[in-house]
């Protein structure tokens, strides 16, 4: 699930990356609604991905301590620049799409090494009974 939520943040970073330079300006002009709604889309689904996600991860016991403050400095950086870019459009202030994009465009690298070096946590402990399986015996 985090590969799927790092390939849809790529996605919509790709996406919003061409339509900041008009890579395609024909063909942006003639599926303009698709270029500007795909991309919300895109990070819609992994927001609500990102919430409802149940799985727990933990950094590889490979990683080194230099890697995890990497990881930690660069989405606080993804973080402070996609709240500085909704500030600046909110205020309608010049180079907020560029935060915008570029924070999304962090995000994306920090959930690429994320996913590279976490490990799926298991939630099997075989020190719990499970007493629900309706073999209780009523007096």
């Amino acid at each position: 699930m985090l590969i799927f939520r790092t390939l849809l943040l790529w996605m919509a970073f790709v996406l919003l990356l061409l339509l900041e330079i008009e890579f395609f300006p024909d063909l942006q002009l003639k599926f303009s609604l698709m270029f500007r709604l795909v991309p919300s889309i895109l990070l819609a689904a992994w927001f609500l991905l990102n919430i409802f996600s149940k799985e727990k991860t933990q950094y590889s016991p490979l990683i080194k301590r230099s890697t995890i403050v990497l990881i930690t400095w660069l989405k606080s950086i993804a973080n402070i620049a996609i709240l500085v870019g909704a500030f600046f459009k909110l205020l309608h202030l010049p180079y907020a799409q560029l935060c915008l994009v570029g924070g999304i465009g962090v995000l994306a690298l920090w959930s690429s090494i994320l996913a590279r070096w976490s490990v799926q946590k298991s939630d099997y402990n075989p020190d719990i009974i499970d007493d629900m399986n309706g073999d209780e015996k009523e007096d």
